[in-house]
């Protein structure tokens, strides 16, 4: 089991019992935490030999004055360091572009899943796609987006990097755009009508692809997962079939990809026997990206109106 070990002061001790029982809870890290002694500071003990180390900044925790010769150790030390800001610290600028420095919980959750992630680095991408020097980038990135759409194409990157996005579209990208623009990924978008930027370090390219829709019938039991959601919303646009549009809102749902599934509701707003389950679910998504606590109860497919296949 990888170890995760939270470096504070005294005074951050709450915070640190907080952070350490959310990862161990919602991750496979085991968490340890070391408590700074009288006079120490955490340039004094980020060398902890663990999988990885998290340091509580605060004034509490490091030197009065961001000296960047003290913290340059840290800047140059090759292990997975991160800094969570406990409270407003005097921390040298170089170091958000070295380590991670957030204070966001599920930012830091989503850099320790980054560590152990199951994705090789050549991710998605098909075994006889040729790539020039892939060796030149942290990780290759390849997604279909032949027939589908913008809101899928960030949907299917985001699960690739380990990124939990269940905002709008608009925020989705921008997300997307700061984490790129840290990393250099090759992103291959296949099929893609338009560019993507995704910052200045990470080279997106746009080969052609013509990847034909599936059998419906097919879809409909297709597990649930991020792969099948791609073909799902692909045969969706090309048929247009309610049934499958309900099941497309469904499973972007289920694995939190919200903006995908208001996408899929809209496409939807045809069919007027719907209309009130589309009303429902389109109204939870938006508070929920309101910031209302609003979580929906039905399931769309056991509840209301059930159309008949007819492929």
């Amino acid at each position: 089991m990888p170890v995760a070990v939270f470096c504070h002061a005294p005074e951050d001790g709450s915070i640190a019992r907080e952070l350490a029982h959310q990862v161990s809870t919602t991750t496979a890290f085991a968490c340890e935490r070391h408590i700074l002694d009288d006079g120490e500071t955490l340039l004094d003990c980020y060398d902890r030999g663990a999988d990885a180390t998290i340091l509580l900044t605060s004034p509490h925790s490091v030197p009065a004055r961001p000296d960047r010769a003290q913290w340059q150790p840290v800047l140059d030390y090759d292990a997975a360091i991160a800094a969570f800001e406990a409270a407003p610290a005097a921390i040298p600028g170089t170091l958000r572009h070295k380590k991670l420095v957030t204070s966001d919980v599920r930012r830091l959750r989503q850099w320790l899943l980054s560590l152990i992630a199951l994705e090789p680095r050549l991710a998605g991408v098909p075994r006889d796609f040729p790539i020039d020097d892939p060796d030149d980038y942290e990780r290759v990135l390849y997604v279909d987006a032949a027939g589908r759409s913008l809101h899928g194409i960030a949907g299917d990157l985001a699960w690739r990097l380990n990124l939990d996005l269940p905002h709008n579209l608009e925020r989705n990208l921008a997300a997307l755009r700061s984490h790129c623009a840290r990393h250099s990924y090759l992103v291959i978008v296949a099929g893609a009508e338009a560019p993507l930027d995704l910052g200045p370090l990470t080279t997106v390219v746009n080969p052609p692809s013509q990847t034909p829709a599936e059998n419906p019938e097919d879809l409909l039991r297709a597990p649930a997962d991020h792969a099948a959601l791609a073909a799902i919303e692909r045969t969706f646009r090309a048929s247009g079939h309610p049934v499958l549009g309900q099941r497309a809102v469904t499973l972007a749902t289920q694995l939190g990809r919200l903006a995908e599934a208001y996408e899929f509701l809209c496409l939807l707003r045809a069919n007027a026997s719907l209309a009130p389950w589309i009303e429902r679910e389109s109204a939870w998504i938006t508070d929920f990206w309101d910031g209302k606590v609003h979580v929906p109860t039905s399931n769309p497919l056991t509840e209301g109106t059930q159309l008949t296949l007819g492929f």
